[in-house]
């Protein structure tokens, strides 16, 4: 779309034309990599950002943006290549070994060094126009680099900055909504506007996150209601991540929840294995074996409970282990005696730790990476442990 036939359809993020940017790389990658080894043709991806109110268009002051930018696309690129020449002194300094590609760089090559990967315009806004980022990856810096403009003025330049603040400090709102009391709302399910029956970003992830909300804020009275209403699937899962919401429970400490969903024959999965991870306790142990969790079950990677145990152990009490196989790494720092009660407890309730992992590993494989006198110690107990089952 270019400025003579851009319409609004009810989408928040839009292909357009601006000419002025044609030379820049195109990075258009994930993480703002390079998407093409030929310079950008000048289209460029506008994304508005929106808010949970039924307005179903962006604000007047985001679209008198937009015609801004179609308007004074030349200066705002001139901006941007001053801005990056007068940098270009401290981006030869700590690019020192590389400094041949940034010696011969002048305003008329800037372009080759970096490329506009997105510009978001914001909802915040002073004297009718909003203030809008433009997000661009660069040659010096892994890392995407935000420029903040209100029309033509760089308000503020960070690498992988979040500029709302900047520009509620700009505008003089910064105070107000700073020291606002937070409202926390009841989650709520979103209907498209009927103007386009197309959901706003912001109302499709308020939607996607609602059964994670009810859950994090153990709002179970409502949770089970919609369960039993048949409005939410005791083996749905987080829209957003191959989470179900019985593992979610884990993950966030809600046991009511756990035991209600284990009580109606929820699919078990991942959920012994976010149990141990978050929220272990015997007793939760006991209620997912009593609903009939395989305690040898393999998770996400193909690793059984017990094999991360063992690794864990290791990995706490073995220096030599900790070097050689410091990506087995599976627990937060727990005293080892602890480690031993949960190795003991799950061997004495079956867990064998002669299972081979998908990496075709077992917990005696794994031992061979720590030291000698760590292996006997470790070999010893998990012997012990199995003449006591």
């Amino acid at each position: 779309m270019n400025k003579d036939n851009f319409e609004l359809n009810g989408d928040w993020s839009y292909e357009i034309e601006l000419p002025a940017f044609a030379g820049f790389q195109e990075r258009r990658g994930p993480y703002v990599s390079i998407s093409s080894e030929l310079p950008t043709n000048g289209v460029v991806t506008i994304e508005f950002e929106d808010d949970l109110t039924d307005n179903p268009d962006p604000y007047v002051e985001q679209l008198n943006t937009l015609d801004f930018i179609f308007n004074n696309q030349e200066k705002i690129a001139h901006v941007i290549t001053e801005k990056i020449l007068l940098n270009l002194r401290d981006i030869r300094r700590f690019n020192a070994e590389n400094k041949k590609k940034f010696q011969h760089i002048k305003y008329d090559n800037v372009k080759s060094i970096m490329g506009i990967a997105a510009i978001n315009i914001k909802t915040a806004s002073k004297d009718y126009f909003s203030y809008y980022d433009i997000v661009c990856g660069c040659d010096w810096s892994k890392s995407a680099i935000n420029f903040l403009f209100h029309c033509e003025r760089i308000v503020s330049l960070k690498s992988n900055g979040i500029s709302r603040w900047d520009a509620l400090k700009d505008n003089g709102s910064y105070e107000r909504i700073w020291n606002k009391p937070h409202e926390i709302k009841t989650p709520q399910r979103y209907t498209a506007p009927p103007k386009y029956n197309k959901l706003k970003p912001s109302q499709k992830f308020e939607n996607d996150s609602y059964e994670l909300r009810l859950i994090t804020r153990k709002l179970n009275e409502k949770f089970k209601n919609e369960v039993e209403s048949g409005a939410i699937d005791i083996n749905g899962k987080y829209k957003l991540a191959d989470i179900t919401f019985l593992e979610l429970t884990y993950w966030y400490g809600n046991n009511e929840l756990s035991e209600y969903l284990l009580t109606k024959k929820a699919t078990i999965r991942y959920a012994l294995h976010d149990c141990v991870d978050y929220a272990y306790s015997e007793e939760a142990l006991a209620l997912l074996l009593k609903h009939d969790a395989d305690i040898n079950a393999y998770d996400r990677f193909g690793k059984t409970i017990i094999y991360r145990l063992v690794s864990a152990l290791l990995y706490w009490l073995d220096d030599q282990y900790k070097i050689n196989e410091n990506t087995e790494f599976e627990f937060s720092h727990q005293a080892t005696e602890i480690f031993k009660q949960k190795i003991h407890h799950f061997i004495k309730l079956g867990a064998d730790p002669y299972i081979r992992n998908h990496n075709r590993i077992n917990c005696f494989d794994v031992i061979q990476y720590a030291s000698p006198d760590s292996q006997t110690q470790v070999i010893n107990f998990l012997e012990d442990c199995l003449k006591e089952k």
